[in-house]
């Protein structure tokens, strides 16, 4: 699914030296490990640390020499493919690349007139656009196409969407620029969205300074005064989600596609086809599996709240016995503190008569006996409480005495 690269020693020691490595391992479809070990295979010397940082910082650096100068030969990398474990998803991308390869080669016109409504409406917005620091045209949010160039290199960026644009309709996919509900560039395929664009390299630029002018940024002094200015460069950049809004498992699938002394990205773009159909089977195999994890979570979760249900249904249940069985309990506890209380009433009476004293209602000892059966049937679950002046306790309790709501 990758195709391989030629590229010969002396190159790519110039790329090397003229190119952040981690870039260059990505546009060849490599991890840094894998760059690196390809480095040392080829005996091609890498920067140090912190060489990029000093460069874009003004700094003088200074490349190490090429070992055996004299000796060059062409070096093949072969990207690291990305296997599709799905096995439909896995031949419906082998189909659609099947397909890709039997058409006919893509083909840049030369015009814009006839172009698709997308790139016209792109070309008027552009074109009235302002510019940004580095003299690239800034692309609106929304309703244009990701064409990030300056004006010089507009119509020929425009130029390579619109081809891609119509081959991508001519397979059935659909295009959608940034709006409501896309950001950037996507084309729809393989039940998901792959964003892309188009971009112009920028490069440092030393311009002469005039004496009279003020100096902005930084500058040296030689023999006379400069400063480093960052420029479009004239050459673009074909990229497969170009803001790295996507996660992929696989970080050896070829995304990027630029101008350079082996050819320009007008030749690239069945590669580029391809490669989108690539990440787009990546991609979706990534959200196929995030859609089973959420559909097994979400049933976890609601067997959990399941089993939260019944667990607390069964305890609803259990605090209702236990409040059952305390209230036996205390009602049982109740009538025998009542049936002491009779006993020892009984016993009391018993006395008073034993003794020879009056027990009558209306006797002190006799009104005592009334009250105290009063009390004992305020106690009895199985009598009807009379009325008492301790049933208004907590009514005239005093403040201090009061229990806490706490």
């Amino acid at each position: 699914m990758a195709d391989a690269v030629q590229i010969m020693r002396k190159a790519l020691y110039r790329r090397v030296w003229s190119e952040p490595v981690s870039k260059l391992s990505k546009e060849f479809g490599l991890s840094d490990v894998g760059f690196a070990k390809l480095c040392k295979r080829n005996d091609i010397p890498r920067p140090p640390r912190g060489h990029w940082a000093k460069k874009s910082a003004g700094y003088k650096t200074v490349a190490r020499p090429l070992p055996r100068t004299a000796e060059d030969w062409e070096i093949k990398i072969k990207p690291h493919e990305a296997v599709i474990q799905n096995p439909a998803l896995r031949a419906e991308a082998e189909k659609e690349l099947a397909a890709a390869a039997q058409d006919e080669p893509i083909v840049v016109l030369e015009s814009l007139r006839g172009s698709h409504d997308l790139v016209s409406q792109s070309l008027h917005a552009l074109e009235i656009a302002g510019k940004n620091e580095y003299g690239l045209l800034k692309v609106p949010e929304a309703g244009c196409l990701d064409v990030l160039v300056s004006k010089n290199s507009l119509r020929r960026a425009l130029l390579i969407i619109d081809a891609l644009i119509k081959t991508f309709e001519g397979r059935g996919y659909k295009v959608k620029v940034a709006g409501k509900d896309v950001k950037g560039t996507v084309v729809e395929l393989m039940k998901t969205q792959v964003p892309f664009g188009i971009s112009e390299r920028l490069e440092a630029k030393q311009e002469e300074v005039d004496d009279n002018s003020d100096l902005k940024g930084r500058y040296e002094f030689r023999h006379s005064k400069y400063q480093l200015k960052t420029v479009p460069s004239g050459e673009l950049i074909l990229e497969i989600d170009p803001h790295r809004s996507c996660y992929y498992r696989a970080s050896g699938l070829r995304r990027k596609w630029s101008d350079g002394k082996s050819g320009r990205i007008e030749g690239y773009l069945d590669q580029f086809v391809a490669g989108v159909i690539n990440v787009a089977s990546a991609k979706r195999e990534i959200e196929l599996e995030h859609e089973r994890w959420e559909h097994d979570r979400q049933e976890a979760e609601k067997q959990r709240a399941e089993k939260e249900r019944d667990r607390a249904a069964i305890w609803a249940k259990i605090q209702k016995e236990r409040a059952k069985v305390n209230k036996l309990e205390a009602d049982a506890a109740a009538w025998e503190e009542a049936r002491q209380i009779r006993t020892y009433i009984e016993t009391v009476k018993q006395d008073a008569l034993t003794r020879g004293k009056d027990v009558g209602k209306d006797s002190e000892l006799g009104k005592w006996i009334a009250w105290a059966l009063q009390q004992a049937d305020r106690m009895d679950p199985l009598k009807e409480s009379p009325p008492s002046i301790l049933n208004d306790e907590e009514k005239y309790r005093p403040p201090e005495q009061q229990r806490s709501s706490w």
